[in-house]
This record gives structure tokens, sequence and C-alpha cells, in this order.
């Protein structure tokens, strides 16, 4: 016969048995499983605010491509040129001198030519602020890539040399190539 001390000890023993056993088939699959479900829960809630955040910057650059409205479907000549009068009436409006402007480089990209052009010249220090201040408030799709400004002879007399871009949609379509040119206004042919 066993004693009550021993029923209770093999009870025990088979408490703690059955214990491990439903821990390591039971207990311990399923927090795994649950931490990985969380794991995924939360990725793909990262994945979704992602994509929320591209379709809404895609929702901007659209409505910023709208009102650039015809600037950004010229050509890219029409572009130089319209470019090439507007910087000659800023330069004349606020009294730069001996003033130069030429493109660097044009790149057609994704249906998008990105030209880069160098305006130079000199004044006073007030009217290269008021050239900077038109080229940054213009009308027209332009960013100001490099300014550069030295100071020469005495007084308030600067040289300003700014390079800015702009871009064009590419007749035809969406391409993508990709062509660096180097060309000058004195170097045009007509």
């Amino acid at each position: 016969m066993r004693s009550n001390r021993e029923q209770y000890v093999w009870t025990l023993v088979a408490l703690a048995v059955s214990a491990f056993i439903l821990d390591r088939l039971v207990v311990g699959p399923y927090i795994e499983h649950r931490a990985s479900l969380v794991t995924r829960r939360d990725e793909a809630a990262h994945d979704l605010a992602e994509g929320h955040r591209i379709l809404d910057q895609e929702r901007r650059l659209r409505r910023t491509l709208e009102h650039m409205g015809d600037s950004i479907k010229l050509t890219p000549s029409e572009v130089e040129g319209q470019l090439l009068h507007r910087v000659q009436d800023w330069k004349q409006q606020a009294g730069v001198a001996s003033a130069s402007f030429q493109r660097v480089r044009s790149i057609d990209e994704r249906g998008f030519t990105h030209m880069t052009f160098q305006v130079s010249g000199g004044g006073p220090m007030g009217a290269v602020a008021m050239l900077v201040y038109r080229v940054e408030t213009a009308p027209i799709p332009l960013r100001v890539d490099d300014l550069e400004l030295t100071p020469r002879g005495d007084g308030n007399e600067v040289q300003v040399r700014l390079t800015i871009s702009t871009v064009c949609r590419i007749e035809g379509g969406e391409r993508s190539r990709r062509a660096d040119t180097l060309v000058s206004l004195s170097e045009s042919r007509p």
C-alpha cells in the first residue's frame, strides 16, 4: 500500500510532467506564433503607412506639376530662350552689370530634360541680392544649385555666379536616355 505521502508526490510529479509537456507542446508554440503574428502585423502596418506616404507625396507632386502649367511642357530650346529673356530682364531691373548666361549641362531622363545654366555678373550688393531674389521667386520652375559671391574692388561691389537648373518634358513621351552636353550661348549655331 502506498501512503498518502507517496500518492501526493506522484501526483505532484504527474502535474509537473503535464505542465512541462503542456508548455513544450501548446503554450510555447502559441507564444512564438503569436509573436510572429504581431511582428508581421507591425511590418504590414509600417508598409501600409509607407504606401500612404508615397501616395500623398505623389498627389502633392502632381498638384505642383499642374501649377507649373505650360512652363514645364516647353521644349528645351524654348525653356532656354524663356530663361535667357527672364534673366536679362532681372539683371536690368536689378542693375547687375557685365552679365553672362550659358547652359552648362542638359540631361534627359525619365521623360524630362534637366537643364543647368550658369549666370554671372557684378554690381552693388543690393543689385546682386535683387537678382538672386528674382531667381528664387521666379514663376517658372527654377532651382538655385550653387551661389558664389566674390568681393570686387572697394566698397560694396560683388561678383556673383549662380548655377540654376530647370526641367521640361521630353517630346515624344517617356524616354530614359542620358545626354550630358556642354553648351554655351557663344558656341551655339543658328
